[in-house]
């Protein structure tokens, strides 16, 4: 009798298993890294609407000082940026200004509306190094640093 060739069922099924094995680890760890992804484009972008925002007080902190303009808004911030359909209300972000009537002489905060468990999470490993918070304060040092809630912010000046 001549010896058979190739695989057993038994066989098959071993590398069958190791297959999915391999797949699913795979998955669990690209969830994780799309994840942490997200976290460095919100960083990013909250940086870009910092950056936005304290131009906007330059060219206007004449105006702002005498009280001839009102507080910036999101809208007016954004056009300072080099795409600013990508940065409004709609799309979860935000400008706070800790007082309106005074917009020269308190603090600007630019945020995110954060909506994944998974990004929350990567941001809050992040926050101290990213200067994230999870309030926005009249003083810096109030705000506690982001710690996963709903929003995040990032001081402006």
């Amino acid at each position: 009798m001549k010896a058979r060739k190739g695989l057993s069922l038994v066989g098959m099924s071993t590398i069958a298993i190791i297959i999915i094995v391999l797949s699913t680890v795979m998955l669990l760890s690209n969830s994780s890294s799309i994840a942490s992804s997200e976290a460095s484009g919100i960083i990013t972008n909250l940086r870009i609407m910092k950056t936005a925002a304290a131009t906007y007080y330059t060219d206007n902190v004449k105006s702002l000082t005498d009280h001839n303009k009102l507080a910036p808004t999101l809208e007016l911030v954004a056009q300072y940026a080099d795409e600013p359909e990508k940065y409004t209300a709609a799309q979860g972000y935000c400008l706070v200004i800790d007082d309106p009537d005074n917009p020269a002489g308190c603090a600007w905060w630019v945020g995110y509306n954060v909506t994944k468990p998974k990004v929350a999470a990567k941001l809050t490993g992040k926050a101290q190094e990213a200067g994230l918070y999870s309030n926005t304060s009249k003083y810096v040092s109030d705000a506690a640093f982001y710690s996963g809630t709903a929003s995040v912010y990032i001081n402006v000046r």
